[in-house]
């Protein structure tokens, strides 16, 4: 996964979610479609679990919790408003201090800046990759603001110039070098990365690496961001011989149904023994 504007913001970025489903905010969408709205507010997005804000999508954080607001964002241009240095945008398109994140008094109209603070990170904010919360306002603005990595200007074109391909740290290789079955970035695989080059029949996760068919929804995450047993994944993928579904997807030993312990999420592995 933050970030609700304007009127003409919101419905700009709706249209945005709905071209890339191939309909139109007003149609009814498929029940298997992972960008559909019909269940919630014109404001709002429709996660597998509830609703949130539909300015919250691609907006760099996961707020439904399975990264279901954050797919299909590559190509979107929706940016929030820029607010002087030192400040942040509220959902109003207000600015207020940066330090006036998560100190304990809300300063945005509806208490933005004041929520998520308890995961360690502000509405308002950019979680870095070692859990580091800076503003949003400093996501794309061409420094590098997280520690020790470009997390922040990751995929914002400020990086590498028109003619290279970044690298998930921040480095840049020739663009001809990308997707070629090779990997060329100095210290990760970014350059090969959604490529369909790296895994073969394999999970190919985030950061490059890969996961073995029975290592998938087996309870425990192998991806180092545990994109294996997120709930998206489990939904569409059959649990090897041996094991069985959990409602979530997850799998788990035959053995472990029935056994007077639930293991799955909603203990449905001892329901109707």
């Amino acid at each position: 996964m933050r970030r609700l504007f304007t009127c003409a913001a919101a419905c700009a970025l709706a249209a945005f979610l709905a071209s890339s489903c191939g309909t139109s905010v007003e149609s009814e969408s498929e029940p298997d479609d992972p960008l559909a709205v019909s269940q919630c507010g014109e404001e709002e997005y429709e996660c597998d679990s509830g609703c949130v804000p539909l300015a919250v999508a691609c907006d760099g954080n996961d707020d439904c919790g399975d990264g279901a607001d954050e797919s299909a964002c590559g190509d979107q241009d929706y940016q929030p408003p820029t607010c002087p240095a030192g400040e942040t945008p509220c959902h109003d398109e207000a600015c207020i201090a940066e330090t006036g994140l998560c100190d304990g008094m809300p300063d945005c109209a509806d208490g933005a800046d004041e929520r998520g603070c308890e995961d360690g990170c502000s509405a308002l904010g950019f979680v870095c990759s070692d859990g580091t919360c800076i503003s949003w306002a400093r996501r794309c603005d061409g420094a590098a603001d997280c520690p020790g990595t470009p997390d922040d200007e990751h995929l914002c074109g400020t990086l590498c110039a028109g003619e290279e391909a970044e690298c998930l740290d921040g480095s840049c290789v020739a663009i001809d070098l990308s997707c070629d079955g090779k990997v060329d970035c100095p210290s990760d695989r970014g350059d090969e990365i959604g490529c369909d080059t790296l895994c073969g029949d394999d999970l190919e996760c985030t950061d490059g690496t890969c996961v073995g068919q029975d290592q998938i929804c087996d309870h425990t995450a192998d991806c180092p961001g545990g994109e294996d047993e997120d709930p998206g994944t489990c939904a569409d993928y059959s649990c090897p011989d041996g094991e069985f579904a959990c409602d979530d997807g997850v799998c788990m030993p035959d053995e472990w149904r029935c056994d007077d312990f639930p293991d799955c999420a909603g203990g449905e592995d001892e329901s109707g023994c």
